[in-house]
């Protein structure tokens, strides 16, 4: 769960912008230079912080990988939730109902965007941040942050 979580929010850095998918589309399977593949509505080249953009198809295939194998990792502790109580308390995540949620949010989202690939927003960066708080180390360097 929390390597294809990492990896859900290591590839927000280097996927194509929202905003940038009406040009991605054009060389969705294409590697290019981030500042080629993006370009502002005056169509001038802008820089993308200097990272390497991963082409379109391919960081949608990843994401519906990783979509997946979360899925499944809590799916499995759903499972484990309701037939072993016992074995479940070891696991500690308390917000295993919330993490569904927005687990289900990411992959509707990822479904809306795959078939209409319209929408100028997306809400999987911010499922990602809040599946990522549900993970108990996570939570307690933000409320360590919190109180100083």
């Amino acid at each position: 769960f929390l390597r294809a979580l990492i990896l859900l929010l290591v590839l927000c850095f280097f996927e194509p912008p929202v905003w940038c998918h009406k040009y991605a589309k054009e060389h969705a399977w294409h590697f290019m230079d981030g500042s080629s593949m993006c370009r502002s509505p005056h169509h001038t080249k802008m820089e993308l912080g200097g990272l390497p953009i991963v082409p379109l198809g391919y960081s949608l295939i990843l994401e519906g990988l990783l979509l997946v194998c979360v899925c499944s990792c809590l799916a499995r502790e759903f499972f484990l939730k309701t037939m072993c109580p016992e074995g479940y308390a070891t696991l500690r995540r308390e917000h295993l109902p919330v993490v569904m949620i927005v687990a289900g949010i990411a992959v509707a989202d990822y479904f809306i965007y795959v078939l209409g690939m319209t929408s100028p927003f997306r809400v999987a960066h911010l499922a990602r941040l809040m599946m990522l708080w549900a993970w108990p180390r996570a939570r307690a360097v933000t409320q360590a942050a919190v109180k100083v």
